[in-house]
Formats: structure tokens, sequence, C-alpha cells
């Protein structure tokens, strides 16, 4: 498997937007904060990039969390073409790989939603 994680490692709170896309909305703001706009109050309000785009045991099915170690690998692997995409702020200035990186990146990132993790778990038979 992509790397169970020994229970004294479980990561409870698991991010559905990557943390180092937070934190780059976040420079320059204090203590790392984001605004946000809750659609169904109206209200805006700050909070920590840590407290935001995360859910508690998001990605797990049946105390596993194969698809969170698997997300946090992209997560690491793909910063740095983010990262380079920022410096250069044109994706044809990218080499070849950093622009496949970036490609993957948002493509993973379509899957995770609420909807791709309620299709895992009724594929492996865990609703």
């Amino acid at each position: 498997m992509l790397g169970q994680i020994k229970m004294t490692e479980q990561r409870k709170r698991q991010h559905y937007i990557p943390q180092f896309y937070l934190r780059e909305i976040a420079k320059g703001s204090k203590q790392s904060q984001v605004y946000c706009f809750d659609k169904k109050t109206g209200k805006a309000f700050s909070v920590s990039t840590k407290g935001i785009g995360a859910e508690n045991y998001f990605y797990d099915v049946e105390g596993r969390q194969d698809i969170e170690v698997a997300f946090s690998k992209l997560e690491s692997k793909f910063s740095i073409p983010y990262q380079a995409l920022l410096k250069s702020k044109n994706t044809r200035k990218l080499s070849e790989d950093d622009q496949i990186g970036l490609a993957v990146l948002i493509a993973t990132q379509t899957l995770r939603t609420r909807s791709f993790r309620n299709l895992i778990k009724q594929a492996v038979g865990f609703t």
C-alpha cells in the first residue's frame, strides 16, 4: 500500500487545499491568516491557514490513511513547480518537468473533494 500510518502517527487534520498554496495566499498577513467567505451566512472572516480547507480524518477509509498519505506525497513533490511558477509568472518559461508537475497538481486537486472521497468510500464498501 501507499504507506499505512501507524496508529500513533495518524493525521487527524487532513487538508483538501494544499498548505503550500494557502501559505502563499496568506503571505504578509499576521499569523498566516486568509480571508474566507461563508456562502450560507454571507459573512467574511479571517482564519489561520491551518484551520481552513481541511477536516478531521477527511480521507480516512475504515481507519486507513492511504489517500491522505498519497496526497501528502504529491504535495511535497509538486510544491516545487508551483514555486517555480510564482517566480517566473509565466508557464512558458517553466521547464517541461515543471509544466507537467503543475498539470498533475491541478488534476489531482480536482480529486480532493467530498464527492471523490465519497466515491472511494463507496468503492470499498464503506458508506
